[in-house]
C-alpha cells in the first residue's frame, strides 16, 4: 500500500526520498538491517533500498563531507585518511549515488537512504547533499530518532570499552545537544519534510524500534508481520563484563579502534562465558540525573519546536541505583582467571592445525 505522499508523488511521475540520518546509539544498525533483510519485500511495495558499500550508506557522508576533521573507523574503511583522499574518492561516490537515484526513478519507487552520521553534518554539507538529491527527487522526508542523553551514553560506553577505551561519561558530547544538529536539516529540507521521533526507551507509550521508524518515515507496509526482523545485537554483554574490560583497558597500550589481537579475543570469550545471564550496565542514578539536567533546557526547546509539548523525554530513572551497576565482585575475578586457565589448557591439548 502506498502512503498518501508517496502515492501522490508516484502518480505525478515524481520521486519521493526518505532519508534516515541517525544519530548514533538510536538503533540505526537495526533499522538498516531491517531494510536490508527486506529489500525485495520493500521493492514489491514501491520502495527501493540501495546496496551501498555496506548496508550503511556511507557514500552519502563521503559525498557531502568537506573536511576530515577527525579520523574515524568508518572513514578508514573507505580508504580515507585525509582531505586529499576524500577529494579523490568523491567522484566515484557521487557516481554511485546517482546510479541509485536513477534506478529508483526509472522504476517509479520511493528511495530510502540511511546513514547515522548524516545528522552531524554542517548546514553547508546538508545543502550539498540536498542539491544532488533534488535533481532526482521532488519530495523528501527526513527521519531522525532522539534518545535521552543518559541512555545514549550508557549504550555508547559499551562500544567504546570494546574498542579499548578507558572512558568516563562526557555529558558535554556535542552529539547530545540535539537542537544544533536538527536545525541544519530542518532549514535545508523544510519543516514539513523533517520528522523527528523518540527512541523507544526514552518516550511514553512508544512503538517498537522498527515501527517507530516506519511511522516517522510515513511508510505504510502491507503484511508487516511477514517481514523479517533484525536480531538483538550484543545481547550477551552485561555490566560486569564491561567493567572488567574497562579496567583491563586502563593497563593496556591499545588505542581506540585498533584491531583486536588474538589474546583480546580470548579474553572476551572468557568473560562472556562467565556471564551468561546479562545484567545491563547503568551509570549511577545521580550521574544520569545530572546529565539530563545539563540538557534539560535544550531538550525542552526541541520538544516545543518539533513535538508541541514541554518535555522531550520521560523522567523515569527507576532503572538506576546510586552505584555503577554491574560492578564485578572478587568472585567474578577469580572465575575469570579460572576460565582463562581452562581455555588455555584446552588450546594446549588441541592438536595443532595446519
Amino acid at each position: 500500500m502506498l502512503s498518501g505522499l508517496q502515492k501522490t508523488a508516484w502518480e505525478l511521475g515524481k520521486m519521493h526520498c526518505i532519508i534516515h540520518i541517525g544519530p548514533a546509539k538510536t538503533g540505526s544498525t537495526s533499522i538498516q538491517s531491517f531494510l536490508n533483510l527486506n529489500r525485495d519485500r520493500l521493492a514489491a511495495q514501491h520502495y527501493f533500498y540501495p546496496i551501498g558499500e555496506s548496508q550503511v550508506h556511507r557514500e552519502l557522508i563521503l559525498f557531502c563531507m568537506r573536511e576530515v576533521a577527525k579520523q574515524r573507523p568508518g572513514l578508514a574503511k573507505s580508504g580515507v585518511q585525509n582531505n586529499a583522499d576524500l577529494e579523490n574518492l568523491r567522484p566515484a561516490v557521487e557516481s554511485t549515488i546517482r546510479a541509485w537515484l536513477t534506478t529508483a526513478k526509472s522504476e517509479g519507487k520511493t528511495i530510502i537512504l540511511s546513514a547515522e552520521g548524516l545528522v552531524y553534518r554542517t548546514r553547508e554539507e546538508v545543502g550539498i547533499l540536498h542539491d544532488l538529491l533534488a535533481e532526482y527527487c521532488e519530495t523528501f522526508r527526513v527521519v531522525t530518532l532522539l534518545r535521552r542523553q543518559d541512555l545514549s551514553l550508557n549504550s555508547k560506553h559499551k562500544n567504546m570499552v570494546r574498542n579499548f577505551a578507558y572512558t568516563k561519561f562526557d555529558e558535554t558530547d556535542i552529539g547530545l545537544k540535539y537542537s544544533d544538529a536538527l536545525i541544519n536539516w530542518e532549514e535545508v529540507f523544510g519543516a514539513k519534510s523533517f520528522h523527528p521521533a523518540i527512541f523507544p526507551d526514552s518516550g511514553i507509550n512508544t512503538l517498537p524500534l522498527v515501527e517507530t521508524f516506519l511511522k516517522a518515515a510515513g511508510m505504510v507496509l502491507e503484511n508487516l508481520q511477514d517481514f523479517e526482523q533484525p536480531g538483538i545485537r550484543n545481547a550477551n554483554w552485561d555490566g560486569r563484563a564491561l567493567n572488567l574490560l574497562q579496567r583491563i583497558n586502563s593497563t593496556t597500550k591499545f588505542s581506540a579502534g585498533q584491531i583486536a589481537p588474538p589474546s583480546r579475543k580470548l579474553l572476551e570469550r572468557a568473560i562472556l562465558e562467565w556471564f551468561p545471564e546479562p545484567k545491563p550496565f547503568r551509570m549511577p542514578r545521580d550521574h544520569a540525573e545530572h546529565i539530563c539536567r545539563i540538557h534539560a533546557a535544550d531538550n525542552a526547546a526541541v520538544a516545543r519546536r518539533y513535538f508541541q509539548r514541554d518535555e522531550l523525554f520521560h523522567n523515569d530513572f527507576s532503572m538506576y541505583d546510586n552505584s555503577f551497576q554491574g560492578e564485578p565482585s572478587h568472585e567474578d575475578y577469580a572465575r575469570l582467571l579460572a576460565n582463562l586457565a581452562d581455555i588455555a589448557a584446552r588450546k594446549i591439548q588441541r592438536p595443532n592445525r595446519r
